[in-house]
């Protein structure tokens, strides 16, 4: 009987599973004439089969890009990361805190200040909808672009007997063809064991550690030694990785926890079991609610992209006054939840009013050689729409 230790992603990506394959693996092996075979020395089997040579070679360089976090020619590191996050409206001291994070993690890693800097683990809470998510997508975009790892809670499909940490970063046995026992990495300690320079995005982090907290424990590790460890004989360097976590949490509820933090004994946080010493050791932003100009700010450029929308499609030209964005941003405040996402509710009322003044004035589903200049009001919680000189000539 042989052991194969195959990498998930070459079980996936050359199609291992199929019986053929595992076949024709096992027939190079007794070639070879060796019992195992492990994921390090699995290219050079690979390329004893020609059929699989051009799809291995494609995988691997594919999966093989670094972190970018050396300075370009024209800006810094610093200013290449704050360029990226101008998009993002709001939460300025804490995009500061990031990037100061990353660039002073990556100058010490580059000038080896500290022999036992581990790899840098980043954890973004707050409300939902307050640009967690997105600062964590444009950072993995900026700095690992195809290669950046991103898990969240919702996309595991199912739950099994094993802790969250061995679920996405351990390894298990799989019985293939002849009864061959194939001990395979899961998706994401292959992809790390491949190429562990990259971003790691964990979403919905605060969910994870619901379940239990062995995740805080495996980045502790990280954040502290840079080892990742699979099972009890393999480890991962992740000292060059980047871990980005996000947790939904209010900014009262987060107080109340640091709050329990420094005035009692107890060395854990009430709903989420965050260890004071895991805290120490990470980078914790917290991005607050938005205020009434901020989200003035964001229902501009969400307005604007909707009056080109209907200019270039329908010859329809849309005024919003300044008393429509402060009724709105105002009411926006008033939401304890959802952020930005709220706006999402008075565009689909405002979508709903524009349809309606279609209907109502015969206006077709195609650009008009006439074009409409239309004055847009909110009263009552309701958008109005009236034309401005009826309908005017192009």
């Amino acid at each position: 009987m042989y052991l194969l230790i195959l990498e998930y992603n070459l079980i996936e990506e050359l199609k291992i599973k199929d019986d053929v394959m595992v076949g024709e693996l096992i027939a190079c092996l007794v070639g070879l004439g060796l019992p195992t075979i492990s994921a390090a020395a699995l290219p050079l089997l690979i390329y004893a089969i020609p059929s699989w040579k051009q799809q291995y070679h494609e995988w691997s360089v594919a999966s093989s890009q670094k972190l970018k976090l050396e300075d370009d020619a024209s800006n810094g590191l610093y200013g290449r990361l704050k360029e990226s996050l101008l998009s993002v409206k709001g939460q300025d001291l804490q995009k500061e805190v990031i990037i100061d994070s990353i660039c002073g993690w990556s100058e010490s890693k580059k000038n080896n200040l500290d022999c036992k800097l581990g790899g840098l683990v980043i954890h973004l809470a707050g409300v939902s909808g307050t640009g967690k998510s997105m600062v964590a997508n444009i950072l993995a975009n900026e700095l690992s672009k195809d290669s950046a790892i991103r898990i969240s809670y919702s996309s595991i499909n199912t739950f099994d007997n094993r802790s969250c940490a061995d679920q996405l970063f351990g390894s298990y046995i799989r019985i293939a063809a002849g009864n061959v026992k194939v001990k395979c990495n899961t998706e994401y300690s292959a992809q790390l064991m491949h190429n562990p320079n990259v971003i790691v995005q964990i979403d919905e982090f605060d969910k994870f550690m619901m379940r239990d907290d062995s995740l805080q424990a495996l980045l502790w590790d990280i954040s502290d030694t840079g080892r990742l460890k699979i099972d009890k004989d393999t480890y991962i360097d992740c000292s060059d990785t980047i871990f980005i976590l996000t947790s939904n949490a209010s900014r009262e509820s987060l107080k109340m926890k640091m709050d329990k933090l420094i005035n009692d004994d107890s060395d854990t946080l009430e709903l989420v079991n965050f260890k004071q010493a895991f805290l120490n050791r990470i980078v914790s932003v917290y991005f607050e609610d938005f205020s009434q100009e901020t989200y003035k700010e964001i229902l501009v450029d969400r307005l604007e992209s909707i009056k080109n929308y209907y200019l270039e499609k329908y010859n329809m030209v849309f005024n919003f006054n300044d008393d429509v964005l402060n009724k709105i941003s105002n009411e926006l405040v008033g939401m304890k939840t959802g952020g930005a996402r709220n706006i999402g509710i008075f565009t689909r009322k405002l979508y709903s009013a524009i349809n309606y003044f279609k209907r109502r004035n015969g206006i077709s589903e195609s650009y008009n050689e006439n074009k409409y200049d239309l004055d847009v009001s909110y009263n009552d919680k309701k958008f109005e729409i009236c034309s401005k000189n009826e309908v005017s000539s192009k």
